[in-house]
């Protein structure tokens, strides 16, 4: 099976030395910050330049799929898996918050929200064996 440019990019920045701090901070073989982007669908991706086949391609690496690589290795490249945003913010690249899954465990994961006077609860749920299961609940201040 022939890889994607798109996957190849990713392999190849991780190997370089691209990686993504606990915090969601992408860095560059010498623990420099690298200026991200953000993408029409709103996620952070950087550009990165590699050569196939003696041709220099230029591409997107959306930095979570990288946390993810980073995290999960080989098992993130798998067919029909993704990177997931346990809370919802594709800004949020935190080592906590990427997760893999496929298109139904993102379908099945859900977002309840009560609000308070000044704050909000929000509390992420992911159905497993037919029950939800609690993830992650964060009190937000306004």
């Amino acid at each position: 099976m022939k890889t994607s440019a798109q996957t190849l990019a990713l392999k190849k920045a991780h190997r370089k030395g691209y990686h993504v701090t606990k915090s969601g901070i992408l860095l560059d073989k010498n623990g420099d910050a690298v200026k991200t982007s953000i993408s029409k669908d709103g996620y952070k991706y950087f550009t990165f330049k590699f050569v196939r086949s003696g041709e220099e391609i230029y591409r997107q690496v959306h930095v979570h799929r990288l946390q993810a690589y980073g995290k999960y290795g080989d098992s993130f490249i798998k067919k029909n898996t993704l990177a997931r945003h346990l809370n919802g913010d594709k800004l949020d690249n935190s080592y906590n918050n990427i997760f893999i899954g496929n298109a139904a465990d993102n379908r099945e994961d859900f977002l309840r929200v009560s609000k308070g006077r000044r704050s909000k609860t929000v509390t992420f749920y992911k159905k497993s064996f037919g029950r939800y299961e609690l993830l992650l609940k964060k009190r937000i201040v306004d």
